[in-house]
């Protein structure tokens, strides 16, 4: 049975003239041998390219369309982006009769479209990449007709686009500073390490070192990380600690230390470093100097003798004359 309405007292099945002309006016052709109008549609997708960048876009153009014999209206164009599109924009426009959506719409597509005979509506859509992401991005996306229309060739009803997910592409600063040009023995200094991320790409599991002077005392640090970022707490001594820093973002570790009471002086030089991820090679510096002028040493005191050491020393002196002297008479 192709269509009844008891309402109205009548099956189409039963008129075949009849259900030719409803359906040639709701669809644009007669019936199929089915029964049932036909229409062939497709669907196409792809972002041009095949390699995509961590923390990046992917955008893709889905297109699909309509060969007919019959209109299509009420179609579904289905279109699930993967878990690695952590933001999703679309917009659609439609030509040749075809309507869509316009959007701008975030999130997947789930969208009623209608097709005529020769008509197409095209997506375009925005996929913001995870800066953590790896492997590929896979996406596919679906047209798929209406109840009470055919489609005699469903296996160009899908598209699916691949693209390798490249190297993360990590950019980062590290500075540190601790506000002084000049310090003095026994003062307590203070450095912030700064390491941010200009991107895209998050730099995972990255080495954060710092090696202090070995003569500065009492060394402690905390770290605070920014906006999905991570680093350790807190901890004493030198730095060396496993980082994660999102883009935009970034992470900030404020050493305290003091310089000894007796430094003689000069200049103290402290580097930070930080690699930009497990696997990635190079690693970027930051440094400070800070000058400790060198300090005059207290005159040394000539040593002298007591009254009784005078003495002893004189008899001394004598004992050793005297037997000198017997000597000499010895000889002569």
């Amino acid at each position: 049975m192709i269509l009844r309405r008891s309402s109205h007292r009548f099956a189409l099945v039963r008129y075949p003239l009849a259900a030719s002309v409803f359906a040639f006016l709701l669809f644009g052709s007669t019936p199929s041998r089915a029964g049932f109008p036909e229409a062939n549609l497709g669907l196409t997708k792809t972002d041009s390219v095949t390699s995509s960048t961590p923390g990046g876009l992917a955008i893709y153009t889905i297109t699909a369309t309509n060969a007919g014999p019959s209109n299509a209206p009420g179609s579904q164009v289905i279109d699930n982006l993967p878990a690695a599109c952590i933001e999703v924009s679309w917009t659609c426009i439609g030509s040749a009769g075809g309507s869509c959506t316009a959007g701008p719409i975030a999130g997947n597509i789930n969208d009623t479209v209608n097709l005529p005979v020769g008509g197409t509506v095209t997506y375009t859509v925005i996929c913001h990449i995870s800066p953590i992401a790896s492997g590929t991005l896979e996406n596919t996306a679906s047209v798929a007709t209406a109840g009470g229309v055919v489609d005699p060739t469903p296996a160009n009803n899908s598209a699916s686009d691949t693209n390798t997910l490249a190297p993360p592409n990590v950019n980062l600063t590290v500075t540190k500073t601790d506000g002084l040009t000049q310090a003095a023995p026994g003062q307590a200094i203070t450095y912030t390490i700064n390491i941010a991320n200009s991107g895209p790409s998050a730099a995972v599991d990255a080495t954060v070192i710092d090696t202090l002077p070995p003569y500065l005392v009492g060394v402690t640090w905390t770290c605070v990380a920014g906006f999905s970022s991570s680093c350790t707490a807190a901890g004493s001594g030198n730095i060396s600690d496993t980082a994660t820093i999102w883009p935009t973002s970034t992470i900030t570790y404020t050493v305290q230390a003091t310089i000894p009471s007796n430094f003689l002086g000069g200049t103290i030089v402290n580097t930070a470093s930080s690699t930009r991820g497990s696997g990635l090679p190079g690693a970027l510096e930051g440094s400070d100097s800070t000058f400790v002028p060198f300090q005059s040493l207290p005159p040394r005191e000539i040593p002298t003798l007591s009254a009784l050491g005078t003495s002893i020393a004189a008899l001394l002196l004598a004992a050793a004359a005297f037997v000198a002297l017997r000597r000499k008479s010895a000889i002569e």
